[in-house]
């Protein structure tokens, strides 16, 4: 090969290097380039806050309670709060919660009330009640999470939790219904599962379901039943309820809002 086709050929690949490094350059400075390599670095740093690389997390959550049958309490909506700290692929957090269910007054004797239509105290009327109230619950936690998932993922921060813990709840009953302050509480278990999805670059959602068990559990402090009033013509509850239990396992189903606070360079 000649020295001068040698040449010619060099020169053709320095322009063609030239030419595509060029390309590179214009193409990254682009705004759809940009505005690409924006989302996906905002996904990767919202997926490093999520699965650990931030020093604390917020969440915020509400959702749904579903008691057992035998607590005899309905179903009722909550509202809580979560701050949690990573530690590698685990997680500690600590939870607090609110809610006001209301109780299943069927579960308990009657109270019956006569009212008399004259000075002859004839019989006129005969209520009976099966009186509910609304209770004041409060559950607090402490709970260690695994999390399954990183932000290098494919899924771009997608990723599953499994966690369980232990804390206290505490009932408080209707000062007017219980003629008194009175509450009722014990230690409280929790297991469950979770998945959490990159919304932004500080913000993420969190959808959870939790097992959690009440133990030293008294429904009958729930009963608003008097003596003084009892009904004792008819048989009653007229359906029996379910056997009391002390230990009640209670389906808790949240979705939340987590937020990585942001930390300033130094």
């Amino acid at each position: 090969m000649s020295s001068l086709r040698r040449r010619t050929i060099r020169k053709r690949a320095v322009t063609l290097l030239r030419t595509i490094v060029t390309v590179i350059l214009l193409t990254r400075a682009t705004p759809g380039w940009a505005q690409l390599d924006s989302a996906l670095s905002r996904a990767d740093s919202l997926a490093a806050g999520l699965n650990g690389g931030t020093r604390y997390r917020v969440s915020v959550l509400g959702g749904y309670q579903a008691f057992a049958a035998s607590s005899a309490l309905r179903r009722s909506p909550f509202l809580g709060m979560r701050l949690d700290r990573p530690l590698g692929a685990l997680e500690i957090g600590g939870n607090i919660a609110f809610s006001r269910p209301l109780t299943r007054g069927e579960y308990f004797p009657w109270n019956r009330q006569i009212y008399f239509s004259d000075a002859a105290h004839l019989n006129d009327t005969t209520l009976l009640f099966a009186p509910n109230q609304y209770t004041t619950l409060v559950t607090t936690s402490l709970d260690l999470n695994l999390v399954l998932g990183t932000g290098g993922s494919v899924a771009r921060g997608l990723a599953a939790e499994l966690g369980a813990g232990g804390g206290y709840y505490n009932f408080w009953l209707d000062p007017e219904q219980a003629h008194g302050n009175s509450s009722m509480g014990g230690p409280l278990l929790t297991f469950g599962a979770g998945l959490r999805v990159p919304l932004g670059a500080s913000y993420g959602l969190r959808l959870r379901v939790d097992d959690m068990v009440l133990t030293r559990f008294d429904r009958n402090r729930f009963s608003l039943a008097d003596p003084l009033f009892a009904e004792d013509l008819f048989v009653n509850p007229v359906v029996a309820p379910p056997r009391a239990q002390r230990t009640v396992h209670n389906m808790r189903y949240a979705i939340g809002l987590i937020f990585v606070p942001r930390t300033r360079a130094r």
